[in-house]
């Protein structure tokens, strides 16, 4: 069979089908059809609006609002104090990470590290979602005048552990830190605070 003779039966058998799926549409009628695109519409629309990764809601919203401030001092190793020009004082509270308890052995050395940024200027990247989430605190990922994030430092140099908001990969941090025996890990209550932004 020559190359001509199969071309021409595979034509035959195109126009065919599509004659067969012609007659096929023209039988549904209009109002089906817009149905039809308002569904799979709809489900492009929603499409990752679920549930099944918290993840997501950082990636549904816009681009984060970012603001400087004067860092006036610590309260605790994920709060601090800052000036803004507007608003007096406010609270900053470090997205994603958990301080040691004020009744922890801890507690003043996760607060100093912070403390340490006292008359420093950082910027914050506020997350719209966990903003003014409670009597106005301002939350989000902090970064320091070298641009180090410090929501980081603090997990990687062991002065505070992660809560169920922080990314996955903040936990790989966290796990870094408990082998190392840094900070909070460490089993020895005798240690000399890091240098934010040090290498470890």
């Amino acid at each position: 069979m020559s190359v001509l003779s199969i071309l021409s039966i595979v034509w035959t058998a195109v126009k065919s089908l599509y004659t067969f799926i012609a007659a096929i549409l023209k039988l549904i009628p209009p109002i089906v059809w817009l149905v039809i695109i308002a569904f799979l519409f709809g489900l492009y629309m929603g499409k990752g609006e679920g549930d099944g990764c918290s993840c997501r809601r950082w990636e549904r919203q816009e681009a984060p609002t970012v603001e400087s401030f004067d860092v006036v001092s610590a309260l605790n190793g994920s709060t601090i104090m800052v000036k803004s020009g507007r608003r007096g004082e406010e609270r900053v509270i470090l997205f994603g990470i958990a301080s040691p308890d004020a009744a922890s052995q801890f507690f003043e050395m996760s607060r100093q590290n912070l403390e340490r940024l006292s008359g420093t200027r950082i910027r914050v990247e506020i997350k719209d979602t966990f903003r003014k989430q409670r009597k106005g605190d301002i939350i989000g990922i902090v970064y320091g005048e070298t641009g180090v994030c410090l929501n980081i430092e603090q997990i990687k140099q062991g002065m505070v552990d992660i809560n169920n908001q922080a990314p996955e990969e903040w936990e790989k941090i966290r796990n870094k830190a408990k082998r190392s025996k840094l900070g909070i890990w460490c089993e020895d209550k005798k240690f000399d605070l890091p240098i934010i932004g040090e290498e470890k």
